[in-house]
C-alpha cells in the first residue's frame, strides 16, 4: 500500500473508531501483531481498522476486537469513554 494512501474521508467515523482501537490496543500493552492473534484478524486489517482505511466495520468485527481488548464495543463506537469529544478528532 503506498504511504500517500488516505483513510477513507477525514474526520470520519471510522477514522474516529480506528483511533479508539489503537488507543484501548495501547492501553493494553499490546502490538497491532499481538492483536491481530488474539483476534484471528490479520496485522494488515489491524492496521486498516486503526488507519480508518474501512469505512464499514461490521459489527461481529468490532465486537471481536473488542473482546480481544476486554472492553464493550461501545467503548470502540463511543466518543466519551475516551475522552474524545464528539465530532472532534484527537490529536
Amino acid at each position: 500500500m503506498s504511504a500517500d494512501r488516505k483513510p477513507t474521508s477525514d474526520n470520519s467515523e471510522s477514522a474516529a473508531i480506528g483511533r479508539r482501537i489503537r488507543l484501548q490496543r495501547e492501553r493494553k500493552g499490546l502490538t497491532q501483531l499481538k492483536l491481530a492473534v488474539l483476534t484471528g484478524l490479520t496485522p494488515v486489517t489491524i492496521w486498516r481498522l486503526e488507519s480508518g482505511f474501512y469505512s464499514d466495520q461490521q459489527v461481529s468485527t468490532l465486537r471481536t476486537i473488542a473482546n480481544a481488548l476486554e472492553i464493550t464495543v461501545g467503548m470502540l463506537t463511543d466518543p466519551e469513554p475516551n475522552g474524545e469529544p464528539a465530532g472532534k478528532a484527537a490529536s
